[in-house]
């Protein structure tokens, strides 16, 4: 019977139920027409307090929950936004002034003994940063990682497909470094791949898939990444 009434609303069957109908989505009809300062004022108001309430949370809660995972944490580490989630065992050592934005992911690899995740002073690492290490991801000083950039150390199956079926692992090809040096620049969306190293202020442009080193001083794109330019040496100390 209520199936029945549901659906003569739904399909309105006759007068009776396409006038319940109008009733019932009338406030879907409204719209609050916007008073520009009144609702300018509280726009700015509501994100001012939802700013305050997550660096408050952040100072005392997150970053601190954070800070107990890891071996070392310099002074001045930041989030932006909410503790990131660890997963296996991994070694994380941090350096000064290092900012890292919400939903980050750390991953100890599958076949490392150890997995080893360092990063540098002065280091930005953006929204939904993933770092799957295999022994061991570096990052260097003065490093720029903008959002969803996925760092890759280790193989989470092997290529033989029988050993595939078997959900055996890979074997101790399947696991790797990754070192990113000073200065460098990864744009967003991008993958890096195991046994890597990202030179001295490289560029990777956005959306690139790394598979092989990039020489300092260069900017690669593309996937599989390759040079497209070369910057003017700088020499930074």
């Amino acid at each position: 019977m209520i199936r029945n009434f549901i659906e003569g609303i739904r399909s309105r069957r006759n007068g009776f139920y396409s006038a319940l109908y109008a009733l019932l989505t009338f406030p879907r009809r409204i719209s609050v027409p916007a008073i520009p300062v009144l609702h300018s004022a509280l726009y700015w108001f509501v994100q001012m307090l939802k700013s305050a309430w997550l660096r408050l949370k952040n100072m005392l809660f997150n970053e601190p929950m954070f800070r107990s995972q890891t071996e070392s944490c310099g002074r001045a580490f930041r989030l932006f936004d909410d503790l990131p989630n660890i997963i296996g065992a991994v070694r994380i050592r941090i350096g000064d002034n290092v900012g890292l934005e919400g939903d980050a992911t750390i991953a100890g690899g599958k076949l490392a003994e150890t997995s080893i995740l360092e990063v540098g002073n002065d280091t930005y690492m953006g929204y939904q940063t993933q770092f799957f290490i295999g022994p061991r991801v570096s990052i260097g000083s003065h490093v720029l990682i903008a959002n969803r950039v996925t760092f890759v150390g280790y193989d989470s199956h092997p290529l033989d497909p029988v050993a595939r079926a078997a959900n055996e692992p890979p074997d101790e090809t399947g696991s790797g470094p990754i070192t990113v040096e000073d200065h460098a620049w990864i744009g967003s969306n991008c993958i890096i791949l195991k046994n890597v190293r990202i030179g001295r202020a490289a560029v990777v442009a956005t959306g690139s898939v790394v598979t092989r080193d990039v020489p300092p001083f260069s900017v690669v794109a593309g996937n599989p990444a390759r040079v497209v330019k070369q910057l003017d040496p700088v020499d930074f100390d």
